[in-house]
């Protein structure tokens, strides 16, 4: 094989040339033709000086002290003798020794055939030369590498990229500083991860230069095996060789060598270096346009499988209850598979189901956890770090563990390894989404005849939010306002106050009530659409649902937050409307009126209850009264008219606790909502004919009327049916 041994001319070089890596180091010995001697330039040439022979051998390694260039076999120009091989000296490693004849590549004198070296790479700014020399000076040493010539064609546009792994995407080439060492780190697309890769016409070849102005470049201007990649002051060439499968490699112009990432390592901070060209996977790279590595705007998507355009990240059967799970399957449209991606900070986007209000969250951090939906926590679980792989595809890494990522696993979504494979690319496609805003009455599906009303039409803050029958005032309309991201507030037309969760609270039964507006979770609500044309409200802050107690469409029932279950109590019909009041924001706070406390009242107080509730009957006014607090502390939350036992069959008098409950019974009539307290003593709704609950076959209340239990209106029985706790105390009197 041809060798490379070009040295600088004399008037340039004197000395003994040797680099500090393990490239190798040439050097004169001491031989010479019959005695010891230093070789000179010329000899190094070629051209012997001392001794019996002359010639140019140009396949004879320099500094063999002048082999002849047939390579005979004699005593004239040693090769070992008394000369001095330094390092890796070709010619001296391999020679004959004790004064045969060096053998040349093809020499067969001195027995054994020279090794071929390894191509170690150029060498420049050595010690003890100047820096100044014209690159077309310097030597190269060893075995020449491939014809480097064919390399020198553009294949890659001018162009700003992000240098990502071929084997992993989510891994790119960068340096923060220049001068500093080019290592692997988690692809982000900032400013040290970005080149501008600009095509030299003049040189045929490539500079790569970082968006801070500095060039990549080998560490100290070597090119040398296992030289470092930096970024430098000064330019050097390179070329961007296609592996035929869509990936290049980085080859150094003056070496040939193709730029690796150590030991193939895909850990954050592995550094670049030279090696022989070996197509491994750590000498493959892709070049990302850096306009494409931009992350997506903010806005509603739909999350497409990059393998298959008609899969889609959905949420499954339309679920607003936290927990479901996140599952890929045919797009159809609904807001099931529709998201509300919100910037996060530092890279991080959260995904909110625009149906349900929920986040999208891994349930863990191992590769395998599943994702699904929960309650908004800000949590690193439910942010997600949106990296643009180049190709209008996307993979959507944990910020609670950016090693793992969203991963189609069958038709689940789970947490997989980054790896970069197509079951994690995803395409985010824009889509529509509005919601129903504008002035509306807040109807119940129970009874549309009954809305949404603020107490007594008060303007103050905290004023109680109610169900009562429609009767056009504005503080019963209510506006409702897009404030982006999914969500809505809505604005009491006459107060212009905010319905709000009272307090923040996220349990179940926390009050709804108006307060200024604020902006806060607590007033705002993803609105879900019902397939029946109604509207669920459920609340940013808590996950649950705006709900009417009990599921009563009546007078005062009142409107607290709830676990969204999907009820009747949960499903608003809304009534478009038209309204305004000019009448400056009262800020003061609403101060209910103290109860009227009658004699029931009073004699209630005497008693205690294990549930923090406790029921009243009494037979002389025919009402059932229900209180919560505790013995000495009971208030009066409601008031029924009842049909307690005609004089013949009269009601138990006594001190009772509720048993259990069933929701019918009856033969030749139905009785709904039933709620025991003792023996065959019930509450339960006034009597319906069979299976129906709209016909009525009996329904007078305030008298005495039936055999021993406590009829009720079949929503009052409900509300103690759906209520009231077991061991709730009932006294019944006269």
């Amino acid at each position: 094989m041809k060798k490379w041994s070009y040295l600088l001319a004399a008037s340039v070089l004197s000395g003994v040339l040797f680099a500090s890596s393990p490239a190798a180091v040439f050097a004169g010995g001491t031989g010479g033709s019959s005695g010891s001697g230093t070789v000179s330039t010329e000899q190094a040439a070629g051209s012997q000086t001392g001794g019996n022979s002359s010639g140019t051998d140009e396949n004879a390694a320099a500094g063999t002290n002048g082999a002849e260039s047939s390579g005979a076999e004699g005593s004239s120009g040693t090769a070992g003798g008394n000369g001095t091989v330094s390092g890796n000296d070709a010619a001296g490693e391999n020679g004959a020794a004790g004064g045969n004849g060096t053998a040349g590549e093809n020499d067969a004198a001195g027995g054994a055939a020279e090794a071929q070296e390894p191509y170690m790479g150029y060498i420049r700014g050595t010690e003890g030369y100047p820096t100044d020399v014209p690159d077309s000076s310097w030597q190269k040493i060893g075995t020449e590498p491939e014809n480097t010539d064919a390399y020198a064609v553009k294949t890659v546009e001018d162009g700003t990229y992000v240098i990502t792994m071929a084997s992993n995407g989510f891994k790119a080439l960068g340096s923060s500083s220049s001068g500093g060492t080019v290592r692997l780190g988690d692809a982000d697309g900032g400013s040290g991860q970005r080149f501008r890769v600009t095509w030299n016409d003049s040189e045929n070849d490539y500079t790569i230069q970082s968006d801070d102005g500095s060039y990549l470049a080998t560490a100290d201007g070597y090119q040398v095996l296992y030289s470092n990649i930096c970024k430098s002051s000064s330019a050097e060439g390179w070329y961007l060789v296609p592996d035929g499968q869509g990936h290049y490699n980085v080859i150094a112009k003056k070496s040939g060598m193709a730029v690796e990432i150590a030991s193939g390592s895909l850990a954050n901070g592995s550094g670049a270096c030279l090696a022989a060209r070996s197509g491994a996977a750590a000498q493959k790279f892709d070049f990302v346009k850096a306009a494409d590595c931009e992350a997506p705007g903010e806005g509603y998507y739909e999350l497409a499988s990059a393998s298959d355009l008609s899969s889609v990240i959905d949420i499954e059967a339309g679920s607003i209850s936290p927990g479901a799970n996140v599952r890929i399957i045919g797009a159809n449209g609904t807001d099931a598979q529709k998201f509300a991606l919100r910037n996060a900070g530092n890279g991080a986007y959260t995904m909110m189901s625009v149906s349900s209000g929920m986040f999208v969250e891994a349930a863990g951090t191992a590769s395998g956890s599943n994702v699904r939906q929960a309650v908004k926590s800000g949590g690193a679980a439910q942010r997600w770090i949106i990296k643009a792989v180049g190709d209008g595809t996307y993979y959507l890494r944990s910020a609670a563990d950016s090693s793992k990522a969203l991963t189609i696993s069958g038709g689940n979504i789970q947490l997989g390894d980054s790896s970069g494979q197509s079951s994690q690319k995803f395409v985010l496609k824009k889509t529509a989404f509005s919601q129903p805003t504008g002035i509306y009455f807040i109807a119940s599906a129970a009874n549309t005849g009954y809305v949404l009303d603020v107490y007594s039409g008060s303007r103050k803050m905290q004023a109680n939010v109610q169900l009562f029958a429609k009767n056009g005032g504005n503080w019963q309309k209510f506006e409702i306002i897009d404030r982006g991201y999914g969500y809505v507030a809505i604005r009491n037309v006459q107060s212009k106050h905010m319905l709000d969760v009272a307090g923040g609270g996220r349990g179940d039964g926390v009050n709804i009530w108006q307060y200024r507006d604020n902006g806060g979770d607590a007033q705002l609500f993803a609105v879900h659409k019902n397939g029946d044309g109604t509207y669920t409200f459920v609340n940013a802050g808590s996950g649950k649902a705006i709900d009417a107690a009990g599921g009563i469409a009546a007078n005062g029932t009142n409107i607290q937050q709830y676990t969204c279950n999907g009820s009747v109590a949960q499903r608003f019909v809304l009534q478009a409307t038209s309204g305004s009041d000019g009448t400056p924001i009262d800020y003061s706070v609403y101060e209910p009126p103290k109860p009227l406390v009658d004699a029931v009242d009073r004699k209630a107080q005497g008693y205690s209850s294990a549930s923090g509730y406790e029921i009243l009957v009494n037979r002389s006014n025919h009402t059932v009264s229900v209180y919560t607090g505790s013995k000495g502390n009971w208030r009066r939350v409601k008031r029924f008219a009842c049909g307690d036992g005609k004089a013949s069959t009269p009601t138990v008098e006594g001190v009772f606790a509720v048993i259990n409950r069933q929701k019918s019974f009856g033969s030749g009539f139905t009785c709904w909502y039933a709620t025991r307290f003792y023996g065959h003593y019930l509450f339960h709704s006034v009597l319906y004919y069979p299976g129906s609950m709209t016909r009525v076959m009996d329904g007078r209340l305030g008298m005495g009327v039936s055999h021993g239990c406590v009829r009720l209106a079949i929503e009052n029985a409900k509300w103690i049916y759906d209520n009231i706790p077991n061991n709730t105390r009932v006294v019944v009197y006269h």
